[in-house]
């Protein structure tokens, strides 16, 4: 049902955005993007048809983070200190982070149905979906270079040849969480200390 439904509007979108010429099969057009995200604080209300149609043009929403996602992209309205976010600076590469506007945006584009060829060419729909919304959409705060940096291959900490921390048991937002965060950016070893100390 919801898969044949997001086709059609996917389907209108292209007929309707490009040339005839232009379109030599939509399967050749589709996916126009490679997002496959993590969402905090956002975009809890989308639909079935809202995440099939996501999905046929290459936005994938993930509601956990695991290594085989392989997952490249936030959403968040902006930068935040959730676990998730925090996590999301470790993903290699982090190659998006976007605001949730960008996904009301492109649905809301695709599901417009008075366009009537917008775009002269694929390369400009590419250019206009794939460079400007996402330049349009991006966090300022989380720069290129810090995103350059998620490329390296090795965590932050393994850089600075760090593998073991402790922390207090009365940290702020919780060992658990805490210890994920450090973890998922290549702390080996977590240790949880007391936070009454004695003199002996």
């Amino acid at each position: 049902g919801n898969d044949v439904k997001a086709k059609e509007i996917v389907e209108t979108f292209i007929r309707k955005s490009l040339p005839e010429n232009e379109i030599s099969s939509i399967e050749s057009i589709l996916p126009i993007y490679d997002i496959r995200a993590i969402q905090t604080s956002c975009l809890d209300n989308l639909t079935d048809i809202d995440l099939c149609i996501l999905k046929l043009l290459g936005v994938q929403l993930f509601n956990e983070i695991k290594d085989e996602y392989k997952l490249n992209a936030i959403f968040a309205p902006k930068l935040l200190r959730t676990q998730k976010f925090l996590q999301s600076l470790s993903f290699t590469p982090l190659r998006y982070a976007l605001k949730p506007d960008f996904v009301e945006n492109l649905l809301k584009n695709v599901r417009r149905s008075k366009i009537r060829s917008t775009y002269h060419s694929l390369e400009e729909l590419r250019e206009h979906f794939d460079k400007e919304l996402i330049e349009q959409y991006s966090i300022k705060e989380i720069s290129d270079d810090m995103k350059r940096k998620t490329e390296l291959g090795t965590k932050i900490f393994e850089r600075a040849h760090l593998s073991n921390v402790n922390i207090f048991q009365d940290i702020n937002g919780g060992t658990d969480t805490i210890s994920a965060i450090l973890e998922s950016h290549r702390i080996k070893k977590v240790n949880i200390l007391n936070s009454k100390f004695s003199k002996d």
